[in-house]
Formats: structure tokens, sequence, C-alpha cells
């Protein structure tokens, strides 16, 4: 794992004046991505990444925080979002379009610009600790806003990600990649 703090003055996050660092965050979004995927069409899990799935559910539902489960709209982000959300007791799972795969018309900056959209959103949702299953290229371009790093240097295995810690607004007091 590794760790990164991440400065109070983000552009894409609202920030409220007198909040101090804290030490325990009270709320957390969690960004990951789909589990092991079949290759061919309709790209559903494989019985590894059923397996992963549950790996994660467990893991998360050991925290003891209450979720939302948003999820890309396809199989494989829906499949792995689903089971997840058994584990934490957060069904159902909200689909939202704005977490599907990368196209290949989006330019850089477009993909920079949703990237910046979804942090939004989490930003907005962060009290019910959401858990954002979403695919590589989009988790990359978050990451690459949230630790200011080149996207194409950054590896997101699958069921990986970051966590983004919250104190008592809606900005970020700590990022951790996973």
């Amino acid at each position: 794992m590794v760790s990164f703090t991440v400065p109070m003055r983000d552009p894409w996050c609202c920030m409220r004046l007198g909040e101090t660092k804290m030490t325990t965050p009270l709320h957390k979004v969690f960004v990951l991505r789909h589990a092991d995927m079949f290759r061919e069409p309709p790209r559903e899990l494989t019985p590894y990444g059923i397996f992963q799935a549950h790996r994660v559910g467990e893991a998360l539902a050991r925290l003891g925080y209450k979720h939302i489960v948003l999820s890309s709209p396809y199989a494989r982000c829906v499949q792995t979002a689903e089971i997840i959300a058994e584990h934490v007791n957060a069904m159902p799972v909200e689909q939202r379009d704005i977490l599907r795969e990368y196209e290949g018309a989006e330019s850089d900056e477009e993909m920079v610009e949703r990237a910046e959209d979804i942090l939004r959103m989490a930003c907005d949702l962060f009290e019910y600790n959401p858990i954002i299953i979403s695919h590589r290229e989009p988790i990359r371009a978050m990451a690459a806003v949230v630790f200011n790093r080149d996207r194409k240097k950054i590896a997101i295995p699958k069921t990986g990600g970051f966590v983004l810690d919250f104190g008592l607004s809606s900005q970020y007091i700590n990022a951790k990649m996973y």
C-alpha cells in the first residue's frame, strides 16, 4: 500500500473553512476496479472474479461503515458491485453512466473532465461512504487527478483502486492507493 497526503486545496471539491485534519476519518470513498472477467462478450466475471469480489466485500464489511454502491452499467462492474453490496448490506446497486469504460472517442482532456465530475460526485456523497465500481481508465484518470501523477504511469489491478478519507466536510483529507 502506498499512502499519499493530499493538499486540501484541490479545485474539484468544496472546502469548508475551519476543518482540521483528523487522525481518524469519519467517512471514506472507495474507488475500485471491477473483478476479473472473461475476455469474450458479455465479459462477465470469471469464477476467480467472483471470488475476488467476495473477498473485497468481506473486507469492506469488516470496516463497519454504512455504504451506497455505485457502478458502471457494464456487466462486469454490476456483478462486482452486487456481490460487494450484499456483503455491506447496500442493495440495490445504483448504476451511473458516468462510470462507464473509456471510449476511444474521448480525448485526454475529456477523460480528465469526466474523472473530475466523478470525483465531485464522490465528494457530494461522502457521508454515505460510497463504493464506486468502474473500469481501469476512468479510475486511472481519477487517480491522476487525486495524486497529481501521469495517468499512463498508474497501474490499477482488478479490484484495485484508492480510498479517500473525509472529516466533517466534503473535502477529502487523505488518499491511499491500493
